[in-house]
């Protein structure tokens, strides 16, 4: 049977084609180069009510389910548009939480957002993956097949819970949902947590060197539409919001990805893991992790590993 066509059709930034090579950009400090996605979904999306079931999914079934392995925390930052299909082919068979769309880049095997406006996009690209949806308080889950969880804002001199209560399954985060995602991975118990695609220095993120990946998004969220529930938790989120910000120019991204520094924040995450056992990597120095103080190791010398 003939391999599927790439999911990006060849395409590389600034929506030129290749055979098979990549395609280099230079953005202020940013270099990326784009390879062709190895992969297909293998569906047609269809209206986004229809694609929803049902899930009996209990979050608490998430403690310790990757006990004394490496999960990968994957964030939409220019990291991930560099990375190979090779890289790409053996991340999707790891444990990787993915956030911030990168499943338009990288199927990944659970996605975290305290959007309900990108879970519904999550929802259309990665239907077989588990879709968690963080809420400032526990309700049951707004849309089917999507699970619930509360996001608490995360202070200094905190400690992270080590599991998901059943009644009041929890996650910390503090205005940045790597930070949770972070802690989602202690709670699966992994004993190392890898960071690729979360370097936050600046607004730029991987859909900027592929405008062929960018008009995918566009195109999702349009179909999506302006429905309320967008605003549910965040009175501002709308279809006009949305393509605001995918449209962007890369040039007008090159200011901090936060006005706060969210440095301290991830450096107490990490003491806390570090205190019990848990290794912290980052993939590359030019990063917000690496400045926290994981230490940073290849992301090839990682998966070879």
């Amino acid at each position: 049977m003939a391999e599927p066509p790439p999911f990006f059709a060849g395409r590389t930034a600034c929506g030129s084609t290749t055979a098979g090579k990549g395609a280099s950009q230079d953005l202020g400090f940013v270099e990326v180069t784009i390879l062709r996605i190895p992969f297909d979904s293998g569906r047609t999306p269809a209206p986004f009510a229809s694609t929803m079931h049902s899930s009996a999914f209990c979050v608490s079934d998430l403690n310790d389910t990757h006990a004394g392995n490496t999960v990968f925390v994957a964030g939409a930052g220019p990291q991930l548009a560099a990375a190979s299909p090779e890289q790409l082919r053996q991340l999707e068979s790891k444990p990787v939480i993915g956030v911030n769309k990168v499943f338009y880049r990288l199927r990944t095997r659970y996605f975290l957002s305290a959007y309900i406006g990108e879970i519904m996009l999550a929802i259309r690209r990665i239907p077989n993956a588990t879709l968690l949806h963080m809420r400032p308080a526990v309700s049951p889950p707004l849309l089917p097949g999507i699970n619930a969880l509360r996001r608490v804002t995360f202070e200094l001199g905190m400690p992270l819970p080590r599991h998901l209560e059943k009644a009041q399954p929890t996650l910390l985060t503090r205005l940045n949902v790597a930070l949770a995602a972070t802690h989602l991975a202690y709670i699966m118990g992994a004993k190392r947590i890898v960071f690729i695609g979360v370097e936050q220095r600046n607004q730029l993120h991987f859909w900027h060197f592929d405008e062929h990946c960018r008009g995918l998004i566009r195109d999702d969220v349009i179909s999506r539409g302006d429905p309320d529930i967008l605003r549910i938790d965040h009175p501002y989120a709308s279809l006009t919001h949305d393509l605001e910000a995918l449209d962007r120019p890369a040039a007008d991204c090159m200011k901090p990805f936060y006005s706060v520094d969210h440095t301290p924040t991830f450096a107490a995450y990490f003491d806390i893991l570090r205190r019990t056992g848990v290794d912290v990597v980052a993939t590359t120095a030019e990063s917000v992790v690496a400045d926290a103080g994981a230490r940073v190791v290849a992301l090839d010398d990682i998966l070879a590993t």
